[in-house]
């Protein structure tokens, strides 16, 4: 995703009112398409020390924890809720279809994460899900 992403981007330099001839600004601005290029290797070297830290930990102590098994679980579905989530909000911020007065969802017009509140808290949550781990 984040190779695509990143090609139509460097297209977008060169170009920018158009991708070869279609108007993709319109259904694929720019900035939601650099928010996702950004946003893209931080979640996954995020996943990668957590899936890390999950898979080693039995291995260093010799033994498993109790209940790893369903919160290994719980913490692949709830960073695909908050990673799905973030990215609709963002595309939905950006493309003007959020009220601006509504700031739970939508991004907050920050430079790189563009994270809302709803999902930034439930992203903070989640890392609970590791500390009960």
């Amino acid at each position: 995703m984040q190779i695509g992403v990143g090609s139509i981007l460097a297209h977008y330099y060169v170009e920018r009112t158009g991708f070869y001839g279609i108007n993709i600004n319109a259904f694929l601005p720019f900035n939601f398409l650099r928010d996702v290029h950004i946003q893209t290797p931080i979640v996954w070297i995020v996943l990668s020390w957590i899936s890390s830290a999950v898979f080693l930990a039995p291995i260093i102590s010799k033994k498993e924890a109790k209940w790893q098994g369903f919160f290994v679980d719980l913490l692949f579905w709830v960073t695909l809720f908050v990673v799905v989530g973030a990215i609709v909000d963002d595309y939905l911020g950006i493309m003007g279809l959020v009220n601006a007065s509504w700031f739970w969802i939508g991004n907050q017009d920050l430079s790189y994460i563009q994270r809302n509140i709803f999902f930034g808290q439930a992203q903070s949550m989640s890392r609970y899900c590791i500390v009960l781990e």
